[in-house]
């Protein structure tokens, strides 16, 4: 087997591998359980405000609200996991069909992955690069000095910053979390929304790679003909 006949082999496996993790939908049964859970918690918060005891209702929904904003945010940490591997296996199925097939590298890396989900709702940001930043936030969080809120800071964590200012993220808000969920247009009990809203963005990136791998198989195709055309006795 020749280097460009390995190469190409290579296009095959890595196509197979992208489509396995688009494919792959386990996360977005595992939101829907979340989601049951944020409806528990808001449940909760119902019984005791009809309690009759300001008291307890205040206590429990302080404890819920800080519940809440966890469960919200490991909605968004599943999503950047599912969000990852696509654009891991998109890079990697990009780099084997410029080796494979000479063709033009779709996705330098996995921003550019993130990016192809369009500009959302002016914000001037991809859907994917949002959420992706909402997910680093709730990481990181309590790892920000105040001077990344600053006009002035300087930091790597200022630019993941902005990004969530543009959903409504403030300092030191107790519903950061629940803000930005509202501004992606989800319902705390409809978090499966957003997640196939990242499902719709994966299964465009693989329509994306296998429209570059026809084309490039095609034009290969069309190349090894022509060359044998070509030839002469």
């Amino acid at each position: 087997m020749n280097r460009l006949d390995a190469a190409r082999m290579g296009v095959a496996f890595s196509m197979q591998i992208l489509r396995h993790e688009v494919r792959d939908d386990r996360f977005i049964r595992i939101i829907e359980d979340f989601a049951r859970l944020v409806v528990s918690s808001e449940d909760a918060c119902a019984r005791a405000m009809e309690s009759g005891r300001d008291d307890f209702a205040d206590a429990v929904i302080s404890t819920e609200t800080d519940y809440l904003e966890d469960l919200i945010g490991a909605i968004f940490l599943m999503l950047q996991t599912k969000i990852r591997r696509v654009g891991v296996a998109a890079c990697e199925t990009s780099e084997a069909l410029t080796a494979g097939h000479g063709a033009a590298k779709r996705w330098p890396d996995a921003r550019a992955v993130r990016a192809e989900s369009g500009n959302y709702k002016n914000t001037g940001h991809p859907l994917i690069e949002l959420v992706w930043a909402v997910g680093n936030y709730f990481k990181h969080q309590d790892e920000w000095a105040h001077d990344v809120w600053t006009p002035q800071g300087n930091s790597r964590d200022v630019k993941t910053r902005k990004m969530v200012e543009a959903v409504g993220i403030v300092e030191s808000s107790t519903g950061n979390m629940r803000t930005a969920l509202a501004f992606l247009g989800v319902d705390p009990h409809s978090c499966g929304k957003l997640a196939q809203d990242v499902q719709n963005w994966a299964d465009e990136i693989l329509r994306s790679a296998e429209a570059v791998q026809f084309k490039a198989s095609r034009q290969a195709q069309e190349s090894a003909g022509s060359t044998a055309g070509g030839s002469t006795v």
